[in-house]
């Protein structure tokens, strides 16, 4: 997973999604596209555009399905977050703080919840 940056026909620079093949996430794609029609700032685009890359990282480490996600699996990548590897498969043998503060965490989980509140207004 990685984030790109696209300019668009109006000379605007935008983010996007895309997956270790180079094709695009398309229901981030769809989102972030909304998000830029309802007049999102460029830097909230990107900030939602890592943001949503964390999660489908921790996805695809855990095997998961993004449509098939409750409340134990986000309570499983807060932990993930939280862990200064992004792995939920290594545990520090000493204490280790997390590389991210509660305040990025909760944003992080922010964007994430924003995102399922527009796929289930849109029953995707």
């Amino acid at each position: 997973m990685r984030v790109e940056s696209i300019v668009t026909s109006e000379s605007k620079l935008r983010y996007l999604l895309v997956n270790d093949v180079g094709d695009p996430v398309e229901p981030v794609l769809k989102y972030l596209k909304y998000k830029d029609n309802t007049g999102a700032a460029r830097n909230i685009l990107r900030a939602y555009s890592y943001h949503l890359k964390l999660f489908f990282e921790y996805l695809e480490q855990e095997q998961l399905d993004y449509q098939n996600i409750g409340i134990d699996e986000m309570a499983s990548f807060m932990r993930w977050l939280q862990n200064p590897y992004s792995n939920m498969k290594v545990s520090p043998i000493s204490t280790v703080s997390s590389s991210r503060t509660a305040r990025t965490i909760n944003l992080v989980i922010s964007a994430v919840i924003s995102f399922y509140d527009y796929l289930m207004r849109h029953d995707d």
